[in-house]
């Protein structure tokens, strides 16, 4: 008699189906809102940026509040991404 090797494979239910589905969005959503608030916080750089230079040259001040802003939304997406992923493995966790 052959021996077979058994697995034991995950099998998610609809509500636990739901409930992904209900994290990607809302993982979606906060992403959205980090590149919006980016979005926003250059384009205010852009529009003042008159009043605080008297040419069209980058100061070094300048790349300093890019550099900022983009860790800033860097940072949002990584925690974002992390408690989406944490709340994954609790859903993985709590159907073993």
């Amino acid at each position: 008699m052959k021996a077979t090797r058994t697995t034991l494979e995950y099998q998610p239910t609809k509500l636990t189906e739901v409930n992904h589905l209900k994290s990607v969005n809302e993982l979606d959503s906060r992403l959205k809102e980090a590149v919006q608030s980016f979005n926003h916080e250059v384009r205010f750089m852009l529009d003042t940026f008159e009043q605080s230079h008297e040419d069209e040259c980058l100061t070094k001040r300048d790349l300093e509040e890019i550099g900022r802003q983009v860790f800033y939304c860097l940072s949002e997406f990584r925690e974002h991404i992390v408690d989406f992923l944490n709340k994954q493995n609790g859903i993985l966790t709590n159907q073993n």
